[in-house]
């Protein structure tokens, strides 16, 4: 949504206890359990991501691809979107809440433009 203002999933993004979580991605997936999901486990062609789409999602799995699980979910718990739906909410509760999509676009936008600062200092 930073990138192109355009969601990835027409379903809401909700503030499950171990992260953000699309529902209906979920269920497709769950299959899986804890097992890596293996490109030829999948097929692709059934996905609805656009080439503009699945360019942002190589870039993220490139990023982000290499963290465990425990580690990514500990990212997730300290992003403002994902605490401000589970505000009031325990640790251990479930959770439907819905993640305030304008909230995560103006997060992620400032955290995108904070780390260009970064990088062209570094450079």
């Amino acid at each position: 949504i930073v990138l192109y203002n355009e969601k990835l999933f027409d379903d809401p993004i909700e503030a499950w206890m171990p992260g953000p979580a699309v529902p209906s991605l979920y269920k497709r997936f769950k299959v899986f359990q804890f097992n890596p999901i293996e490109i030829g486990d999948i097929d692709i062609s059934m996905l609805p991501f656009s080439n503009d789409q699945k360019k942002v999602l190589d870039n993220i799995w490139e990023v982000y691809g290499k963290y465990d699980p425990k580690y990514l979910e500990a990212l997730t718990h300290s992003e403002i979107p994902w605490q401000s739906a589970r505000m009031g909410l325990e640790q251990e509760d479930a959770s439907h809440n819905v993640i305030n999509l304008d909230l995560a676009k103006d997060y992620y936008a400032r955290k995108l433009k904070s780390t260009e600062r970064t990088d062209s200092k570094i450079k």
